[in-house]
């Protein structure tokens, strides 16, 4: 099968950098795999060329790594640079650095679409990046334009509690998100519920709307595994592992005094049982607005007493598969909040890896549709009685044997296997190049 020539242009590519990184690599695999020929564009800072060639060996198509970012401000003019940038915020709402990162994009674009022109253009940002989205703005390229959102943006769009206040800034930032929406001839979303989230009940932009969700991990097994870590984390019988980034709106506080009560006063719980938190945590998750929760000082003794283990650097993506495919459950831990239109890229590792979710997540969430409603291991993240009562169905599972009960239906992840990727962005393909195509 072949199709439309394809560049995909995207903040992110390096799998070993960010999660963003890990769903575009995903992404161009599941397409190029079904036979699009697709090119790729990035401005990723923690890559070259040559490592991403190194780290994507299946990548052989057409491969371009720009320089996005302007050069660091010397230390006698940092004072200066920032006073610039602020005051760079009063013409679009972004400092001036990100405004020169947007027009190295535009011309990195701009040779890109000149030397070997697409048939359609691909953007995607990365956390608050939609430098490519914004150049494409300013471009005006004459081929179809698919643009992705990986997440809602800007911050003022985001849910409670990571929404920014709708200062004047964000207000601007706004109005170039409301261009994107109607310039771009498709829009693209991980989830149905971040497409709605997104455009709302708006007829037109839902008309050309469409879900390619992230895809399952493709690939074998990467080398590179740090064995000790592994075999640190994974030597009691009863291990809970959360591989990834916790930012500090998803409080570990929660979960950590779940954990406390299920081994207090169990000997045989407290031997047994470990807490993996594999990735970088902010604050051990209690920054941000104060709560009841049990804070620093429960986690330094669960810590002491070998029940929680702590690696707070980023661990490689074969290290953290390793983790996972180990442990007892993996855990999600999302914010508190009413909706999360989140689709946290981790998932879909633990669902490749086949272990159960405990999932400390809102009902009405990504993680939660894709689950089910009567799925027992999703819990709300501030209820500790509820985390409590999975631990417990976990326990009792994991001493008959029987865990793999408690995995996410399969059936229900279907559509994240990399050619039902791939089936769904050719549908988008077909709907940006049909002859009766009109632009916005």
């Amino acid at each position: 099968m072949t199709g439309p020539r394809v560049l995909v242009a995207a903040k992110r590519l390096d799998p070993e950098a960010s999660s963003e990184g890990i769903c575009t690599a995903r992404f161009v695999y599941a397409v190029s795999e079904a036979g699009t020929p697709v090119a790729v564009l990035t401005g990723d800072e923690a890559a070259t060329e040559s490592s991403l060639r190194a780290d994507l060996p299946w990548l052989t198509g057409p491969l371009r790594h720009c320089t996005t970012l302007p050069p660091s401000p010397t230390r006698g003019g940092h004072r200066i640079r920032v006073a610039v940038d602020l005051a760079g915020t009063a013409v679009d709402g972004h400092p001036t650095w990100y405004r020169r990162s947007v027009e190295a994009w535009r011309g990195a674009l701009e040779s890109a679409l000149a030397e070997e022109p697409p048939d359609v253009l691909v953007t995607r940002g990365a956390g608050g990046g939609f430098e490519p989205h914004l150049a494409t703005l300013s471009l005006d390229p004459d081929v179809p334009w698919v643009a992705h959102y990986h997440d809602p943006w800007p911050a003022s769009r985001w849910p409670d509690p990571y929404r920014a206040p709708r200062t004047r800034a964000m207000r601007l930032q706004e109005r170039g998100h409301e261009r994107i929406l109607r310039r771009a001839d498709a829009l693209t979303f991980p989830s149905a519920r971040l497409r709605d989230w997104v455009v709302g009940g708006d007829t037109g932009l839902l008309a050309k709307s469409h879900v390619v969700p992230h895809s399952l991990d493709p690939w074998p097994s990467p080398p590179g595994i740090d064995g000790d870590l592994v075999a640190g984390a994974l030597d009691r019988p009863f291990t809970l592992v959360h591989a990834g980034t916790l930012l500090r709106h998803r409080r570990i506080d929660p979960l950590v005094e779940a954990v406390a009560t299920f081994v207090t006063g169990d000997h045989e719980r407290a031997g047994a049982t470990r807490l993996v938190l594999a990735g970088p945590v902010n604050a051990t998750g209690t920054e941000g607005p104060s709560t009841d929760g049990p804070g620093p000082e429960l986690v330094a003794a669960l810590e002491a007493s070998g029940v929680v283990r702590r690696h707070e650097g980023r661990v490689s993506r074969a290290t953290a598969r390793a983790l996972v495919e180990g442990a007892t459950a993996a855990v999600l831990i999302e914010a508190p909040g009413a909706e999360s239109p989140f689709f946290p890229a981790k998932l879909t590792d633990y669902v490749t890896a086949g272990r159960p979710v405990l999932a400390l997540s809102p009902r009405e969430s990504v993680a939660s549709d894709l689950m089910g409603e009567a799925h027992p291991l999703r819990v709300a993240p501030d209820d500790v009685t509820g985390v409590v009562t999975a631990l417990e169905r976990l326990w009792e599972a994991a001493a008959r044997g029987t865990t793999d009960t408690l995995r996410i239906d399969p059936a229900r992840t279907a559509d994240l296997s990399p050619p039902n990727i791939a089936r769904a962005f050719a549908g988008v393909l077909d709907a940006v190049t049909a002859p009766t195509r009109s632009r916005p």
